[in-house]
């Protein structure tokens, strides 16, 4: 990587990495790295000079870049540790959420910002490309399942018409409360 690696304190755990011959320096980068994430170790570029080592589960704590989202630019397909923002332009917060919690890993983390309607996600790149998947498909307009039904007024008072729209109305909710449980006949 040419950094300089510094180590907090991690799991401790035995990794052997088997790899193919013929691989590229960025081959063997990226699978170092999947291995890593397998075994809770997450890697965090600081500038360009070093490289931190860190548990996966705090590695949002550290001072990582946040990406916004670009219309229909993918991620690298891995699974380097990577903060997205992305905003949310017609659905909930919270029914995002709820669409999306399933996808990630035990230590991804998803902040919600209900002020700009958007959410943070700090997770492996190759499932923030789902998660953005998955949002592009949810995050649609709503069809309008009524439409108006605009009507010129030519020979009558648009006040009159007003009021008798609502006497129909009010007619219709009264119909409607009626009891519509049948009762017993008077005998006579």
């Amino acid at each position: 990587t040419h950094r300089t690696v510094l180590q907090a304190s991690l799991p401790a755990v035995n990794i052997t990495l088997e790899s193919q011959p013929n691989l590229t320096p960025d081959e063997y980068l990226e699978a170092i790295e999947t291995v890593l994430a397998m075994n809770g170790i997450g890697l965090v570029k600081v500038g360009e000079k070093f490289l931190k080592v860190v548990p996966i589960a705090a590695a949002r704590q550290e001072a990582m870049e946040i990406t916004d989202k670009v219309e229909d630019t993918p991620l690298k397909e891995n699974d380097a540790l990577v903060s997205q923002m992305i905003p949310l332009k017609h659905i909930d917060l919270k029914d995002a959420v709820a669409a999306i919690t399933p996808l990630k890993h035990a230590y991804g983390q998803i902040h919600m910002f209900e002020r700009s309607n958007s959410i943070l996600i700090t997770e492996a790149a190759a499932t923030i490309n789902r998660i953005n998947q998955i949002i592009k498909y949810i995050d649609q307009p709503i069809e309008a399942l009524e439409e108006p039904i605009i009507k010129e007024i030519r020979y009558a008072k648009a006040a009159d018409i007003k009021r008798k729209l609502e006497e129909i109305i009010a007619d219709a909710k009264k119909d409607a409360l009626k009891s519509t449980v049948p009762r017993a006949k008077d005998s006579g």
